[in-house]
């Protein structure tokens, strides 16, 4: 099959972390014997074409390079409506993504497209004018949106009438969407995968336990709750790294100031590879996100032999079965979650339990078996037209 994938983020070199786990898909399926062609936006100092770990990629131009600014921020929406000279640039950006798919899209048989906003619609025409399968995959970001602006809950439901499937990350995801008329038949759950290459278990002896965090400094992640968590722990042995960036940035720097909080070290993105060793050296892995899409730091985690802690909520129940493979607990109650931390350091029997839990239900989520998912469901698109 030759499938043709479109998204607003994707790596911009091979060991970048932006949308990392889409390259690993697109890995999978080539591997698997599919021709795979990416397109994307291009920006500043990136090439409009290359070969990146064997995959075709492809970056439209919508203005002068240092005018590209739109994408690989993780913050499209916010930037396009600052101001009337974005919201044009924006509309830039939506045709000329229009126009690279148009030139494209009568060599492949499957229509792959990434977050359903910005290019939703306009992508939907054109796989209606060529009798293409259209397939959208929705990673979270896009169904937020929809929660805080309700007209395009109008827009998502017209738009699945010309779309063949949605695939979703998480039950969590799914469930939330069909509460927007989505029919059931539209809907399948498929998880994006996890690089096994780069993570895996080593043995280690910190004589500080580490708890580590790792995520995008913004309201969503609630990087506060970990915070006041690691209030708990002021003068143990126990530090709290937290590997990110993002708005929430200076207020977390603040909160860190204020509380003298000396057990907590904020770390800047790192490369995947430097990611790996980073989880492979922690004692456990802490997030407290609300409405989390799915998680995919939770399972290089477990990938990783390290346990894990998750709050109550969204996609992590998919993940997760508490007290089995990882613990789920209510990531407003600082005690309990604080009581979680101590337990875990503190038990090693309930801690080896939990890890090699984690570790069979991590196998999951390897390449091969989601590109398999992903193939079976192209397939019988394919074989419909």
């Amino acid at each position: 099959m030759k499938i043709l994938e479109i998204t607003h983020s994707f790596v911009r070199f091979k060991n970048d972390y932006i949308s990392r786990f889409l390259l690993t898909l697109f890995e999978g399926l080539k591997e698997s014997g599919e021709e795979i062609k990416v397109i994307a936006p291009h920006a500043e100092g990136l090439k409009e074409k290359e070969i990146i770990s064997g995959i075709d990629v492809e970056r439209f131009k919508y203005a002068q390079d240092w005018r590209e600014i739109l994408a690989y921020k993780g913050n499209m929406h916010e930037i396009a409506f600052s101001s009337p000279f974005n919201i044009v640039l924006l509309f830039d950006f939506i045709a000329s993504a229009f126009r690279n798919v148009k030139k494209n899209i009568s060599d492949y048989d499957i229509v792959h497209l990434h977050w359903w906003i910005p290019f939703g619609i306009p992508i939907s025409i054109l796989t209606k004018k060529y009798n293409k399968p259209f397939v959208i995959s929705l990673h979270g970001t896009d169904v937020r949106l929809i929660k805080k602006i309700k007209p395009l809950r109008f827009v998502l439901k017209w738009l699945s009438g010309r779309v063949d499937r949605f695939v979703v990350v998480s039950e969590f995801i799914r469930r939330t969407i069909s509460k927007y008329g989505i029919e059931e038949n539209k809907l399948e759950v498929i998880p994006m995968p996890v690089e096994e290459e780069l993570f895996y278990p080593r043995r280690h002896r910190n004589s500080t336990k580490i708890v580590l965090t790792i995520a995008r400094f913004s309201k969503q992640k609630r990087i506060d709750r970990i915070l006041k968590v690691a209030e708990k722990f002021k003068g143990k042995p126990v530090e709290f790294h937290i590997v990110g960036s993002g708005e929430k940035e200076s207020e977390i720097k603040s909160f860190i100031e204020i509380h003298g909080l000396y057990n907590v070290k904020l770390i800047p993105p790192m490369k995947r590879e430097m990611i790996a060793k980073k989880i492979r050296k922690s004692d456990l892995f802490l997030l407290l996100s609300e409405n989390e899409g799915f998680g995919m730091v939770v399972v290089e985690s477990m990938l990783s032999g390290v346990p894990v802690i998750l709050s109550r909520s969204g996609g992590f129940y998919d993940l997760v079965e508490d007290e089995f493979n990882g613990l789920l607990v209510n990531g407003d109650d600082y005690d309990t979650v604080a009581g979680a931390i101590s337990r875990l350091l503190e038990n090693n029997k309930f801690r080896s339990f939990l890890i090699k839990n984690g570790l069979k239900s991590a196998k999951k989520y390897t390449r091969k078996n989601i590109a398999k998912k992903f193939e079976t469901l192209f397939l019988a698109l394919k074989k419909q037209v």
